[in-house]
């Protein structure tokens, strides 16, 4: 085991926070989804009758995207 010398935890507190103070907050950037592209075809499959099993195939050959009947139904009904 290392020893590290005396540990003032009061001190090392102070300067996270210091060094929290001075930083930049992060900057949340909305990621956009691989299906996007696709949104209108997928739209338009299912007004004609495509299954969620039909549009996983269709986008497994299509964009090579594997992705479960489950999460396309999610982004259809998100962004509806």
């Amino acid at each position: 085991m290392v020893h590290l010398g005396e540990f003032d935890r009061e001190k090392e507190l102070a300067e996270i926070k210091q060094l929290r103070a001075i930083q930049k907050p992060r900057q949340y950037v909305r990621r956009v989804s691989k299906l996007m592209p696709y949104r209108a075809e997928m739209e338009a499959l299912r007004q004609i009758g495509a299954s969620l099993g039909d549009l996983r195939l269709w986008l497994q050959r299509r964009a090579g995207i594997t992705i479960t009947p489950a999460s396309i139904s999610r982004f259809l009904n998100r962004r509806s």
